[in-house]
């Protein structure tokens, strides 16, 4: 535990002017606790190509977990994939979860998977959750998966999705699923198991929950849902 400084734990962090490839084999667990008035951030894999294509392929679970106290920050993202033309992920399990206490802040992000000029591409092959969790007066966001493309988004989760916001009194409770938004072509969307949003805050709080947003500008944007949502 860490009192009044930052604490930052990233386990794999590929950069590259041209193609960005990370292949992971194992899990990957980060972990970053501090105490009062401080900031946690905790990174699993950040994968990203300034001029060409990013890709990640992971074969076991990835978490990543961010503690920290009262007055504090709390973030943690298991993996980030940010291509300047495709950007593609292959997961096998996500996790996030943040905390802290009174009046922090907390945000937990499973994925995010961002083509800027082309496609993005999910496939997570079991389940997958984010978690935030706040005190009195404090600001939690639970974000799973994020795939964001220039041209095609296309996301394909096998497993559950679970996202869980809460806060204290006076508290600000934010909770998404499966996010999936496309600019110039289709936007897709396949989600084999259940998929859970659940947002709640204390007495004059404010608390909101989607379970997914399939979104494309100009083409298709279908979902298709096997599991309860």
């Amino acid at each position: 535990m860490f009192l009044g400084g930052i604490v930052v734990d990233g386990r794999a962090i590929v950069n590259a002017a041209q193609y960005a490839t990370a292949i992971v084999v194992g899990e990957i667990d980060a972990f970053a606790s501090v105490g009062d008035g401080s900031t946690a951030q905790a990174f699993g894999v950040l994968v990203d190509s300034q001029y060409a294509d990013a890709y990640l392929s992971v074969d076991s679970q990835l978490d990543a977990i961010a503690i920290a106290g009262d007055y504090s920050s709390a973030s943690a993202q298991a993996a980030n994939v940010d291509g300047y033309f495709d950007a593609t992920a292959f997961t096998n399990g996500i996790g996030a979860y943040a905390y802290t206490g009174f009046a922090g802040f907390s945000q937990a992000v499973g994925i995010t998977v961002d083509a800027q000029f082309e496609d993005a591409y999910l496939y997570n092959g079991a389940s997958q959750y984010a978690t935030a969790i706040s005190g009195y007066g404090g600001t939690s966001i639970a974000v799973v998966s994020t795939v964001t493309g220039y041209k095609y988004a296309t996301s394909i989760i096998m497993g559950d999705t679970d996202a869980f916001a809460s806060s204290g009194t006076f508290g600000n409770s934010t909770a998404f699923g499966n996010l999936v938004d496309a600019h110039y072509y289709d936007a897709y969307l396949y989600s084999g198991g259940d998929t859970n949003a659940t947002a709640r805050s204390g007495y004059h709080g404010y608390s909101t929950a989607h379970g997914a947003s399939v979104h494309a500008d100009y083409y298709y944007a279908p979902p298709i849902v096997v599991g309860a949502v």
